[in-house]
């Protein structure tokens, strides 16, 4: 078979979003005619929860190498516990421009030779971000002149976040120089794939989203239809910075004393903003708190919901597809989604018609009984599985291995 290497700053046993699409791609790629050989940071060096239950998806053709690192997050904990914000800043615009991961190019340069010396190399997958990671693609291209696929799950440039002009003159026009080292560039989203044709008019580029793996879930759906007293309602995941659930939050408090009985599962990592706002409002009586989970427990816990919560916390944020939407539409239970009405998300519940309600969040700031009406009412729910069914990673893993065939 022909080999694929698979370029990943984030990779299992580490835990979290952002090893899944490169553990998928690599688990189903064997079934279409390829052998995945990784290459990334060796995860005890990483300062990163870990989830051991994640090896499983590994497939036995598959070899994983590790590289040394320096995780710049050590040091960090260390600043931000000094109040020197600035400095991480500096260190991470300016110093270690486009990422502080940038430091971790010597190691994989190291252990790229070694691979490239013992492994007949097809074509190489580059996963970003950090989008530091683009970097090495000049020298693998300079030294071995493979083709090279780009994988953003993020956008860098078209980041809806950045508001310092400079800031974005300066990723654009790292971005546009990078970009003519790839043969093929894959995006998650419609409007990424859009805005990076636009602004950088390169047309080598197609979508491949996120996904559900079938195999995640149980063979014996009873749990799908199992229903809770009181009506029990789970968000599962990881909060940060302004991607929160505070819209969710604070309707929730508007509208305590007029719902029935329920319960919320907050499953995860949440910010400080949410764990106080749940305090001073008193809404411990409502809002269960379960602690950061192995991916597979974190399967568990949306079986055993009755309405899986999804919250996408700005308007402005249409391009964001959060990776838990695709586990959400396959869990056969209703999704209440609190999104850009007219962004990418919304479109996929509306193609799989899994949303028991759609709202942006400046729409239910302004009327909360919005979520007092769709938390009271008889759900329902009629999903159209063979719009889901496009979301398998194995299908779209065919997809990637497509392209790779086109190249090769």
């Amino acid at each position: 078979m022909k080999k694929v290497l698979i370029i990943a700053y984030y990779f299992v046993p580490n835990s979290g979003a952002g090893v899944q699409r490169p553990l998928k791609f690599a688990k189903y790629l064997p079934d279409f005619g390829y052998t995945p050989i990784i290459c990334c940071p060796n995860a005890k060096f990483m300062r990163n929860k870990k989830d051991d239950s994640l090896l499983k998806d590994i497939p036995p053709s598959a070899k994983v190498y590790n590289t040394f690192l320096l995780d710049l997050n050590w040091l960090f904990k260390l600043l931000y516990g000094l109040k020197l914000h600035s400095l991480v800043r500096w260190i991470n615009n300016v110093l270690l421009f486009p990422a502080y991961q940038l430091q971790w190019i010597p190691f994989l340069k190291i252990k790229l030779a070694k691979i490239f010396r013992k492994e007949r190399i097809d074509a190489v997958l580059i996963t970003v971000p950090p989008h530091s990671n683009l970097v090495i693609s000049k020298w693998i291209k300079k030294r071995y002149n493979v083709p090279i696929i780009f994988d953003f799950r993020d956008p860098f440039t078209f980041n809806l976040e950045l508001k310092d002009q400079k800031a974005i003159d300066k990723r654009f026009l790292f971005e546009k120089s990078i970009l003519n080292n790839a043969d093929f560039v894959v995006t998650v989203t419609q409007t990424m794939k859009k805005k990076m044709e636009e602004g950088f008019k390169t047309k080598k580029i197609s979508v491949i989203s996120n996904g559900y793996d079938a195999d995640d879930f149980p063979i014996n759906d009873n749990l799908t239809k199992k229903k809770n007293s009181p009506l029990t309602i789970s968000y599962i995941g990881k909060t940060y910075g302004e991607y929160t659930t505070m819209p969710f939050l604070e309707a929730l408090n508007n509208i305590k004393n007029k719902l029935n009985e329920i319960e919320v599962r907050y499953i995860g990592n949440f910010t400080k903003n949410e764990l106080d706002f749940i305090s001073n409002n008193a809404l411990e009586q409502i809002v269960k708190l379960i602690p950061y989970c192995s991916h597979d427990e974190a399967i568990a816990y949306n079986q055993e919901s009755d309405v899986l919560l999804l919250v996408i916390a700005n308007d402005k944020w249409k391009y964001n597809v959060t990776g838990k939407i695709f586990e959400y539409i396959r869990s056969g239970k209703p999704i209440l989604a609190i999104i850009p009405e007219d962004g990418d998300a919304a479109k996929i519940l509306n193609e799989t018609a899994t949303a028991n309600l759609i709202v942006s969040p400046s729409k239910l700031k302004a009327n909360p009984k919005i979520l007092l009406s769709a938390l009271n009412q008889t759900l329902n729910y009629s999903p159209n599985e063979d719009a889901i069914a496009k979301y398998s990673r194995k299908e779209l893993t065919r997809e990637l291995a497509r392209i790779i065939d086109s190249l090769t």
